[in-house]
């Protein structure tokens, strides 16, 4: 099929995404067994600590053991997307339990994701640090000194989200640079979607749109119990609790590869130049070695 590229400077983001579920489709059958992989380790790290962190028995070895669960459906997630992201970029054939990727792939990965996080932190912080002190100065509160502290508890929630969207966003694509060994994934990311950073925000929630609908779908029962008693129902014999969890993640289990897809799309068509749609090139961008 004949490669879509930049049209006119702009990502398609309609071809970006019917690609995304269409890929994942067409490669059920490689992919079904990572998925029931995730889908497992997705499912015991949700019923798990939330049976062995009953207040109650919370001990040491409790939270650890919690802990532990989180981690390893943390790990076997980014297995699965660094899998996934060598297969649409590289053209990796890879079945089964194979596509989980266990090496040196996935520590850069791991490492890309905690250096995202560290400058999502520094960011937030210093953003809520500077619209905290304009609220404050705005709505000062009396001369108790109190109003900085004031301004940066309403100008926090507001800066952490402004942060995500303007600066995160754009750094998102070092994700798939990392999967594939590509060095200087953020600066390459903040490069290649100068211009094109709305349009990606856009695909990616036109991308999980569907998944996080259904989600919530089958949770409204759940979140209606949760308003009305002011605590999660969450519990190893609340049947309804339990389905939800299976539901959520089977959900999770399929939309990691779908979202990994579209970043990876996303990366080839604003980095290499190949489109969503066809083989990949080797076309650099403005600044790229």
């Amino acid at each position: 099929m004949e490669p879509i590229s930049l049209i006119d400077g702009r990502m398609p983001i309609w071809a970006i995404f019917k690609r995304s579920y269409g890929y994942v489709w067409e490669n059920r059958n490689r992919f079904m067994v990572p998925i029931l992989v995730v889908f497992l380790v997705n499912l015991a790290g949700t019923v798990g600590p939330a049976t062995i962190l009953e207040p109650a028995k919370i001990t040491f070895g409790s939270m650890f053991l919690g802990w532990g669960f989180l981690l390893g459906n943390w790990f076997v997630s980014m297995a699965f997307a660094v899998g996934i992201h060598r297969a649409v970029l590289l053209d990796e054939v890879r079945c089964g339990i194979a596509v989980l990727r266990w090496d040196r792939n996935l520590l850069r990965f791991f490492g890309t994701v905690l250096l995202l996080g560290l400058l999502f932190v520094l960011f937030g912080l210093a953003s809520s640090a500077v619209l905290g002190l304009v609220l404050g100065i705005v709505f000062p509160v009396g001369r108790t000194g109190a109003a900085p502290l004031i301004g940066v508890l309403l100008g926090g929630p507001l800066a952490v989200w402004f942060v995500a969207i303007l600066v995160l966003q754009r750094l998102l694509l070092s994700l798939p640079a990392a999967a594939i060994g590509k060095p200087g994934g953020v600066v390459l990311s903040w490069r290649a979607t100068r211009g094109n950073w709305l349009r990606l925000i856009a695909v990616s929630d036109l991308t999980i749109l569907p998944p996080a609908v259904l989600g919530l779908l089958f949770s409204v029962r759940n979140l209606g119990e949760a308003i009305k008693t002011g605590s999660f129902p969450l519990s190893p014999t609340d049947t309804s609790s339990l389905v939800v969890s299976v539901i959520h993640s089977a959900l999770v289990a399929t939309t990691i590869p779908i979202i990994a897809v579209m970043f990876s799309r996303s990366y080839d068509v604003l980095v290499r130049g190949g489109g969503p749609m066809g083989p990949t090139t080797s076309r650099p961008i403005a600044g790229q070695n």
